[in-house]
């Protein structure tokens, strides 16, 4: 079984234009150790600071979290930083550039079936966009998190959420995904999502 694979769910995952705690999940593409340093430092502490708000708001609403790692032999592991915002995150190594040719991948994403996927991570032309299409050829209900995403040249990143858009896939940004996952002013993980807002805001990084 691979996500998305109940005809009626991904009709419904596709109708519904706003994102829902309990049809999402989380995925973290490759943001290691020995690739983090290439990244523009704006960029990544954009990243970062976003993952820290996303990492917030999955937690409060109940979203599971997927982390990749592209050959980690070779790249190293996660960063640290990001171990530790999501610490209940399944970490699935790959050798495929699209983590939705991994069958371990997969069969961790169909156990949870929730088919709105946000994916983020690094970089955005290469292992993100070609797991969003991948994932999003198999049925899911796919959204890029546009600011949780960064690649070492802007011009790739440009081009790659166009084609993302182009492609169908629906582009988001972390804080639209927090408030629709909290979808009210009352709910208990508010100041935390506002207080990460400012963090961002004001270029604080986590781990900094």
């Amino acid at each position: 079984m691979h996500p998305g694979s109940d005809p009626s769910r991904r009709a419904r995952a596709r109708q519904g234009l706003l994102l829902t705690p309990g049809e999402s999940q989380l995925v973290i593409v490759d943001v290691q150790e020995r690739l983090a340093p290439a990244m523009p430092a704006a960029a990544f502490a954009r990243t970062m600071a976003t993952l820290r708000l996303l990492a917030i708001a999955a937690a409060a609403t109940g979203v599971p979290s997927t982390i990749t790692e592209h050959v980690p032999d070779r790249i190293g592991p996660t960063t640290r930083v990001v171990r530790d915002l999501f610490r209940e995150a399944t970490v699935i190594s790959k050798v495929h550039f699209s983590a939705a040719n991994e069958r371990t991948f997969l069969e961790r994403l169909a156990a949870f079936d929730r088919p709105q996927l946000l994916v983020c991570g690094m970089e955005t032309h290469v292992c993100v966009l070609q797991t969003a299409l991948g994932l999003a050829e198999r049925g899911a209900a796919v959204r890029l998190v546009t600011d949780a995403c960064c690649a070492r040249d802007d011009h790739d990143q440009a081009i790659a959420l166009g084609r993302a858009e182009a492609a169908g896939l629906g582009l988001v940004t972390g804080e639209m995904v927090a408030f629709e996952w909290l979808r009210r002013a009352d709910h208990p993980a508010r100041h935390a999502v506002i207080e990460a807002v400012k963090a961002k805001a004001a270029g604080v990084t986590p781990g900094a």
